[in-house]
């Protein structure tokens, strides 16, 4: 093979691990998901599904994860 054709390979297999882990991005996927709208939280559920949660009385909000993404979630 090549030099050339090598490297064609090599910068399509980039964009494509690029284009994967853009995919995932924690900002991307939340910002799908969670909208707060005054002192309304709404937390999309994979099932579709809509979790609203008042935050008027709310003092703080802990928020727990874990695993390779848990921290970018957070």
């Amino acid at each position: 093979m090549s030099g050339r054709r090598e490297r064609s390979l090599l910068d399509d297999a980039v964009r494509i691990w690029r284009a994967g882990v853009a995919g995932v991005a924690p900002e991307r996927l939340l910002a799908d998901a969670i909208r707060l709208e005054g002192t309304l939280l709404t937390i999309e559920t994979s099932s579709g599904d809509g979790l609203d949660i008042d935050l008027t009385h709310v003092g703080r909000l802990i928020v727990v994860g874990g695993g390779k993404a848990g921290a970018g979630m957070a």
